[in-house]
C-alpha cells in the first residue's frame, strides 16, 4: 500500500464558469465532479456516456440544488432509500464518482502507487477502453506483418491482401479479407498467431453477447479494477458446447451471434488454455496502465 495516501473528497459542481446552454427559456451549466486530494483539484465532466467524450450533463441552478441535496443524503451515514432515481444525472455523478474511489483505491493499495490527480483523465479513457479494443490493433499489425513478409505466403495474395488493410478497423474486418484464402490453405498462418486469433474471437463473441443483451461493452475497469473475471469465465463455460465443439460450431446459422466471430477459426484448445490467455492479457494491460502512473 502506498504510504503516503492523502484524503480524497469529491463533490459535484455546476460549472457556471462555461458557457451554458438555454433550455425552455432557463439556462442550463454542465456538470462537473470536483475531485479534491490534499491541497490539489481537478475537475471532471460528466458526460451522458463514456463513449461520447463531447456530450455534457447540463442542470439548471435550481435542478443543482435537488441534486446537491440528493448527494448530501447519498454520502450520510444513514443513507437508506434513493430518492433520484429517475434522474439519469444523478446516476451518473455517482457513478463517476465510485470509479474514482475504487481507482484510487486500485492504485494506492493493489499497485501500491501514489494516486495522483495529474494524468486523471488519461487514466479513466483507459479504464473505459473496451477490453477487445486493446487487442484489435495489436491483432491487425500482427497480421499485416506476417502478410507483407512474402516467404510466409503460399501465393501472391497476401501481400494484396495486407494492403487493403484499414488499422482504424475492428481486427475481425480485416482478417475477413483473408477468409477464403484462409480456407483454401492459399494462405498459412503459424501456430501462435492462430491461438492468438481464436481468443480474440472469443472475446468478440463475448462482447457481441452483451451487447445483444442490451449491456455495454465490457470496459478494461471491469477487469482489472472490479476483478469481474467471471464475465469470460463464465461466458466460456455456459458456451462451452457450442464454441469448444466444431460440429456444433459450424451447425450455427449465419444469423447466430457467434458465427460471425468463431466458426472460421474454432477455438482448438480447451477451456483452461484461453483461462490463461486471458490472465496474460490482464497483466499486460496493468503493465500498461502502470505506465500511466509513472
Amino acid at each position: 500500500m502506498s504510504k503516503d495516501r492523502e484524503n480524497l473528497t469529491i463533490v459535484p459542481i455546476l460549472n457556471q464558469s462555461l458557457k451554458g446552454k438555454e433550455v425552455d427559456g432557463v439556462m442550463t451549466y454542465p456538470i462537473y465532479l470536483r475531485v479534491i486530494l490534499g491541497q490539489k483539484n481537478t475537475h471532471l465532466p460528466i458526460y451522458l456516456s463514456s463513449r461520447d467524450k463531447d456530450v455534457n450533463t447540463y442542470a439548471s441552478e435550481e435542478e443543482f440544488e435537488s441534486i446537491k441535496a440528493n448527494w448530501e443524503r447519498y454520502n450520510s451515514p444513514d443513507f437508506v432509500e434513493p430518492n433520484y432515481a429517475g434522474d439519469i444525472r444523478f446516476q451518473l455523478i455517482t457513478k463517476l464518482a465510485t470509479v474514482v474511489r475504487n481507482l484510487e483505491q486500485y492504485e494506492s493499495v493493489e499497485l501500491n502507487q501514489k494516486f495522483k490527480l495529474k494524468g486523471l483523465r488519461r487514466r479513466l479513457d483507459f479504464m473505459y477502453t473496451h477490453l477487445v479494443s486493446f487487442v484489435d490493433q495489436e491483432m491487425n499489425e500482427k497480421l499485416y506483418n506476417y502478410l507483407v513478409d512474402e516467404k510466409n505466403a503460399k501465393s501472391g495474395n497476401s501481400s494484396f491482401i495486407a494492403s487493403l488493410f484499414d488499422f482504424s478497423l475492428p481486427f475481425e474486418q480485416n482478417f475477413d479479407r483473408l477468409a477464403w484464402g484462409y480456407q483454401e490453405a492459399e494462405i498459412t498462418l503459424p501456430e501462435e498467431l492462430t491461438k492468438e486469433i481464436e481468443f480474440t474471437f472469443l472475446l468478440k463473441a463475448m462482447e457481441y453477447e452483451s451487447a445483444l443483451s442490451f449491456r455495454d461493452a465490457y470496459p478494461a475497469y471491469d477487469f482489472l479494477v472490479l476483478k469481474n473475471s467471471i464475465h469470460f469465465f463464465d461466458f466460456l463455460k455456459y458456451n462451452n458446447k457450442t464454441l469448444f465443439d466444431t460440429k456444433q460450431l459450424l451447425k450455427l446459422p449465419l444469423a447466430h451471434p457467434f458465427s460471425r466471430y468463431v466458426s472460421l477459426v474454432p477455438p482448438s484448445e480447451d477451456v483452461v488454455f484461453y483461462k490463461n490467455m486471458y490472465e496474460k492479457l490482464l497483466r499486460r494491460l496493468t503493465d500498461e496502465y502502470k505506465k500511466l502512473l509513472a
